[in-house]
């Protein structure tokens, strides 16, 4: 790839879930650069990430689709070791990792957890492998339809304020600690629950998450990931896990 692209705070700020995708073909140099970006993935992480070319054939079911998603081509399937006990976590923080680089090139993107089939013949499952999810790719209008609107009506809510995301022990807060909030309440969630929430005690970070729901280790390592883009900090893994913020 050539052309300069956006940052990746820039790209999660311009972020919104698509799921009505144009019947066009993702170039060939994008498809490349995806493809060579899931492997360096999957060589650091561990994970079985696959950038599949036509993934259409998972969303054909109005069962299980919903009619939510419409003209889906590429998507990446998201799985790894049943045996990883951070599998979901790392799923999380990488798949959105892949998802912000699409963004990037300028493509349209959805976190998928069950509105498709995954029993579809299109997913290749090795012995020891968990299915999460996928993520949707394709080009889009730039507006959004008016079905997407409806769809985005629905299943969203209006973001957590950012009181309602941490605690803190001091009201004099690190501007990185600011960012990184600020860039936490762009993450997406499942159902857009928004569980991830921080502690700052002490210039010590703490980010966690209450366990209640399937997706709350995903959404986990989404936040994670964002917050290491927005404050260049990062949390080792784990529920609980703890940072120093440097100023």
């Amino acid at each position: 790839m050539t052309k300069m692209l956006i940052s990746e705070m820039d790209a999660i700020n311009i972020r919104e879930s698509r799921r009505v995708y144009l019947d066009k073909e993702i170039d060939i140099r994008k498809m490349i650069h995806l493809k060579n970006f899931i492997k360096r993935i999957n060589e650091e992480s561990g994970l079985s990430l696959v950038l599949i070319d036509d993934g259409s054939a998972a969303f054909d079911s109005l069962t299980k689709s919903y009619g939510m998603f419409s003209g889906v081509r590429a998507l990446v399937s998201l799985k790894g070791d049943s045996e990883d006990q951070y599998l979901d976590e790392k799923i999380g923080y990488y798949g959105e990792k892949l998802l912000i680089e699409a963004v990037r090139l300028n493509l349209g993107t959805c976190w998928v957890g069950g509105t498709f089939d995954e029993k579809s013949k299109i997913f290749d499952r090795k012995p020891g492998d968990r299915f999460i999810g996928v993520i949707t790719m394709g080009y889009c209008n730039n507006e959004k339809s008016f079905r997407e609107k409806i769809i985005s009506a629905a299943v969203h809510r209006k973001n957590r304020s950012m009181n309602e995301i941490y605690y803190s022990d001091t009201k004099n807060l690190p501007h990185k600690f600011i960012a990184g909030i600020k860039a936490i309440q762009k993450a997406p969630s499942a159902k857009n629950s928004q569980p991830v929430k921080l502690k700052y005690i002490n210039h010590k970070v703490i980010i966690y998450v209450n366990e209640l729901n399937e997706f709350d280790f995903v959404d986990l390592g989404i936040a994670k990931y964002h917050f290491y883009v927005a404050t260049g900090t990062n949390f080792p893994l784990g529920n609980y896990a703890e940072c120093l913020l440097q100023e």
